[in-house]
């Protein structure tokens, strides 16, 4: 007798198992539950922490990936095995984790305080555009308008 409790989803709209329902794939919860045990056991992930990734973004392009008849457990083999795949659910878990990626680079991009005011009206639509279900975008978009504020601060000084 099986007595584990099955992994279910947060965002059932979007994320992987929402993704899943409109593509027209039976079976969600139980492809949610399968690929968020593969997540663990790959990368040693927690319940909690594998069901936020499968919310996310990366969930809803994992999604998108699945080929007819494939196991969750194969899509996700399937994706780790590949480098650009692998690299992209690494980047998703250390934003889950609020880790900085090891290989990502941090950029300068040089603007004019003249040019600030456009840019936060630009972020700050953007933001208003995207739907609260997609939480990983939105805080995203929040965090750059909160280092765009740091950066006219230190610049005003």
């Amino acid at each position: 007798m099986n007595t584990t409790k099955n992994i279910s989803t947060k965002n059932p709209t979007w994320g992987f198992h929402g993704t899943l329902g409109h593509n027209g794939i039976e079976g969600a919860a139980a492809l949610f539950d399968e690929a968020a045990r593969e997540l663990m056991a790959r990368f040693g992930l927690t319940e909690d922490d594998a069901r936020d990734l499968l919310d996310a973004r990366i969930g809803r392009h994992m999604a998108n990936e699945i080929q007819h008849g494939e196991t969750a457990r194969d899509l996700v083999a399937r994706l780790c095995s590949n480098q650009r795949w692998a690299r992209e659910i690494k980047r998703a878990i250390s934003r889950l984790r609020n880790e900085e990626p090891k290989d990502t680079a941090t950029v300068t991009l040089r603007i004019n305080l003249d040019e600030v005011p456009m840019l936060r009206y630009a972020l700050e639509h953007a933001l208003s555009s995207i739907s609260e279900a997609h939480q990983e975008d939105r805080a995203q978009l929040k965090a750059f308008i909160a280092r765009l504020e740091k950066a006219q601060n230190g610049a005003r000084r």
